[in-house]
């Protein structure tokens, strides 16, 4: 018996109707205690570990809607991570950020969404040094009679410009 696909589509149709999930014993759980601080030039994200994790989502916006998040979701591996540095540069940005544990397949429920902005960097050198330089040291003129070879080093002949 051979199926077109369209024939296919329409069985499992009607044998499957709604889109089944896997179901989880032990859920993975949302990651906690999440803060987002600003700095020069970066935000840095922090989040207590979830056991049993193999990494985190974190959803990065310039608006509230973790439907669709404007920026992206990027993905951080490993259970211990706790930790992601987000670089701007040298701008002052506001942004959003959520993030979720994921543990293969399944997905935590993201965690409440939190708001930061990061500053300008600080040029090098715009405060007073704490050990000002020494002054520059002059570099005194040859002893008359020594440098050059063949005579007295110091010039003899026309106008030396």
């Amino acid at each position: 018996m051979t199926m077109t696909l369209a024939e296919l589509r329409t069985l499992d149709a009607a044998k499957y109707p709604t889109p089944t999930r896997p179901i989880f014993n032990d859920p993975v759980s949302a990651p906690s205690s999440f803060q987002v601080t600003g700095k020069e030039g970066f935000f840095i994200l922090q989040w207590a570990s979830v056991a049993g994790a193999t990494g985190y989502r974190i959803a990065v916006m310039t608006d509230k809607e973790l439907d669709t998040p404007n920026i992206g979701i990027f993905f951080a591996y490993g259970e211990k991570t706790a930790r992601w540095d987000y670089l701007v540069g040298n701008i002052a940005l506001t942004r959003n950020f959520a993030v979720q544990a994921v543990r293969d397949v399944d997905f935590s429920p993201w965690s409440t969404i939190k708001s930061a902005t990061c500053s300008l960097m600080t040029a090098a050198g715009t405060g007073e040094p704490t050990n000002p330089a020494s002054p520059p040291v002059s570099n005194p003129p040859p002893p008359s009679g020594g440098g050059a070879p063949g005579g007295g080093g110091h010039f003899t002949g026309g106008n030396p410009l």
